[in-house]
């Protein structure tokens, strides 16, 4: 062998050693930017739950509360809104 040639064995080694590591070090990168991500989507789900979850509650409860509310007005009195003689107030006789 020359003085500047390489050994072809070597080359063959370390080509060899760079395909078997380079993609093993791409993984594990893409996983822990993967499980980072995973995490933070696991505490914002968590967080609109605690959030939504009791808004909607709230929101269904007051639905069924204004149904029952305006459905018993409304057999007692007829129309709510919109009557004639619901415009006339207290306030237009002064």
């Amino acid at each position: 062998m020359k003085r500047g040639e390489k050994d072809p064995l070597l080359r063959r080694i370390v080509s060899g050693v760079l395909v078997a590591v380079i993609p093993a070090m791409l993984a594990y990168v893409v996983s822990f930017v993967d499980g980072r991500r995973r995490e933070e989507l696991t505490y914002v789900k968590g967080q609109m739950e605690k959030l939504y979850g009791p808004l909607y509650a709230l929101t269904q409860a007051s639905d069924v509360a204004w149904d029952q509310f305006v459905g018993r007005l409304a057999r007692r009195q007829g129309p709510l809104f919109f009557r004639p003689d619901a415009t006339s107030d207290n306030r237009t006789s002064r």
